[in-house]
């Protein structure tokens, strides 16, 4: 690029808020092109300075300090329940019907007892995709409520159909578990 064609560098930037055309630069510390959109100079807030350079340790411990916060949780049941709807999320996926019926609570079993037609008629689909679609948590954290699109396929008539399976799952603090109080997906449900 030839001299004439070089625009002078800044370390500082002056405008008016009204109007981006008054730009003044000024310094001859950071070369400013303001036709190119790639460039980027980072303002310290109130003070109209940019900030040239963090140190490498700056940007280590920012990033640990985040990681740090993404982790901790604010309550332990919190953790639970990921692990628990992630666990339940797995075993259905696989078709794994058995082992999903050991998610549901007993209160939900002894009004809702699970007949071994339902077993038999889960065990005809396999399934394809589970989406959750929304999650909602209620009662102080210890009750949730999902909404969940499954797409099963139906190995003997070759069929795939679609179900929404609207779970509720209540936290035990005495068990410190997670059950599912709303039974298994129903494949005669239609979406």
């Amino acid at each position: 690029m030839p001299d004439s064609d070089r625009l002078p560098a800044c370390d500082r930037l002056q405008f008016d808020p009204g109007s981006l055309s008054d730009l003044t630069v000024k310094s001859d510390r950071l070369p400013v092109n303001p036709f190119n959109r790639t460039f980027k100079i980072l303002i310290q807030v109130g003070t109209m300075k940019p900030i040239t350079r963090l140190s490498a340790q700056s940007v280590l411990l920012l990033s640990m300090l985040v990681l740090a916060l993404a982790a901790c949780t604010s309550n332990p049941s919190d953790q639970k329940r990921t692990e628990a709807l992630k666990q339940y999320e797995t075993i259905v996926r696989w078709s794994q019907w058995d082992a999903a019926a050991d998610f549901i609570s007993m209160e939900y079993q002894e009004e809702h007892p699970i007949t071994r037609l339902e077993l038999e008629r889960l065990r005809l689909f396999r399934v394809t995709a589970y989406t959750v679609r929304s999650t909602g948590v209620l009662d102080e954290g210890l009750t949730v409520q999902q909404v969940v699109e499954i797409k099963m396929f139906n190995t003997h008539k070759a069929v795939e159909r679609t179900i929404i399976d609207n779970q509720e799952w209540r936290y035990n603090p005495e068990t410190e578990r997670w059950r599912l109080h709303s039974g298994l997906p129903d494949p005669t449900k239609r979406y």
